[in-house]
């Protein structure tokens, strides 16, 4: 049985990496440089690894803690929520991803400008090993996993809906709206709703404001109908109001 060429096999970013930054004939190495230059390569491997990862790890956990206090800061505190959507442990995503093209950026640098020789060597094993230009490759990962953790912290922010004693806040187009329960001008609980494939038999709660906007909360995944229940009973409570029953949603007129 023919055995699968390494072209049928390697990953699709291989491929494409190698079509955005293909390496130059100068930059490789013959097979006795790259064996000789091996050794040399792989323990500095180790050590960017060692080294790295501890410090990646211990800078997430710092960043983590960090970000979300100044989040906390900057949204308000949950205080006695019925409802706390905000995504806690989310953070941690976007903060691994900022620590890490930090100590990328800064390996980069090293390279570059304090040891430019060793650079040249390791720039030379990669591209010849991977067959793609490997200090653009650097680069390009540093810069995508920082427009990463910019895009993730965005989506974090305006994620999340939270209902407390406070009042309600929950993300309005690109804005991060706080609401207090004056603002609130129906509550409804309905047995069914119109969606674009049609009706769908699901409780539901809507919240609508006195600007017209209105907060959705479905009996699925997150919430069951004794969870809408009791949101819709809170809210109505908080804000002076008869909760609205019927079979049927209305439209957003």
């Amino acid at each position: 049985m023919k055995e699968p060429s390494h072209s049928s096999i390697e990953p699709v970013s291989d491929k494409l990496l190698r079509l955005l930054f293909k390496s130059n004939s100068a930059d490789t190495m013959s097979k006795a440089e790259l064996e000789a230059a091996a050794p040399r390569i792989k323990a500095y491997n180790t050590r960017l690894w060692l080294i790295g990862g501890s410090i990646g790890t211990v800078g997430t956990a710092g960043a983590f803690m960090l970000l979300t206090q100044v989040y906390t800061n900057w949204a308000g505190p949950v205080v006695d929520p019925i409802v706390n959507e905000r995504p806690y442990w989310g953070w941690i995503m976007p903060c691994a991803l900022a620590v890490f093209s930090v100590i990328g950026a800064a390996e980069c640098m090293y390279c570059a400008k304090i040891n430019p020789q060793f650079g040249e060597l390791l720039h030379r094993y990669l591209s010849t090993q991977n067959k793609w230009n490997a200090r653009k490759t650097a680069w390009f990962g540093t810069l995508l996993g920082m427009l990463m953790a910019i895009v993730l912290s965005l989506a974090l922010v305006l994620s999340g809906k939270v209902i407390d004693k406070n009042g309600i806040q929950y993300a309005s187009g690109l804005i991060l709206a706080r609401k207090t329960y004056s603002d609130v001008a129906k509550i409804g609980y309905y047995d069914a709703l119109n969606a674009p494939i049609g009706k769908r038999n699901i409780d539901n709660i809507a919240i609508t404001f006195k600007d017209k906007d209105r907060l959705i909360f479905l009996a699925e995944k997150r919430y069951t109908p004794n969870q809408l229940e009791d949101i819709a009973s809170f809210v109505g409570e908080q804000a002076g109001l008869q909760i609205e029953r019927g079979p049927i949603r209305p439209g957003d007129d």
